[in-house]
């Protein structure tokens, strides 16, 4: 891109403003620009003088306000890099979490690279691992629960539902709507419902 001198936009300013007729046409002969270009470089002065006289910000004072949030996010950006990773047991606590939420351990980690500085997120194993450690410590503290809580259970709802035409045997109470029993097959029997 040629650039082209201040005097010289402020010229085809003037033929334009001037209002004479030719006076374009003869200045783009003078400075071998376009007709166009004159018509722009006039658009742009009046512009320019417009945004002095409305007292605004200046031109210098914008550029400096951009050049220090430039640096403001750079700074930012080489902090949040350098930041410590957090625990383990956060993240540990973080993909429990979300696996118990139905994400899956794809998502998870993918959750975990968005969270981490770059390059520390947890592989696929590790993630696994955490959520299997997670999944065995509640199955504990349910059988507890369940223990517990079966007193308060005094009317249950029976029902089965079908996964690859398997039964799946379940007993729901109906004031909480909270699953008591469940079972996978093997089929639809007395005997089976008596078991579970």
């Amino acid at each position: 891109m040629v650039s082209v001198k201040v005097d010289v936009w402020i010229g085809n300013a003037a033929a334009v403003l001037s209002g004479y007729w030719g006076a374009v046409t003869r200045r783009a002969q003078q400075t071998g620009l376009s007709r166009s270009s004159i018509y722009t470089h006039a658009q742009r002065v009046v512009q320019a003088v417009g945004n002095e006289q409305a007292g605004g910000l200046s031109y210098e004072v914008l550029w400096a306000e951009n050049t220090r949030l430039r640096a403001e996010n750079e700074a930012l950006w080489e902090a949040w890099a350098a930041a410590e990773q957090p625990a383990e047991a956060k993240q540990q606590q973080f993909s429990a979490t979300a696996c118990a939420m139905g994400l899956s351990l794809g998502q998870i980690i993918t959750l975990l690279a968005i969270w981490l500085p770059h390059g520390r997120a947890p592989g696929r194993a590790t993630v696994g691992r955490w959520v299997a450690q997670t999944s065995r410590q509640a199955g504990r503290l349910l059988t507890v629960l369940d223990q517990l809580c079966q007193r308060w259970v005094l009317v249950l709802c029976l029902d089965e539902i079908f996964l690859h035409r398997e039964p799946i045997l379940m007993a729901v109470e109906p004031h909480s709507m909270a699953w008591v029993a469940g079972q996978r097959g093997p089929d639809r029997s007395g005997e089976s419902w008596c078991a579970l």
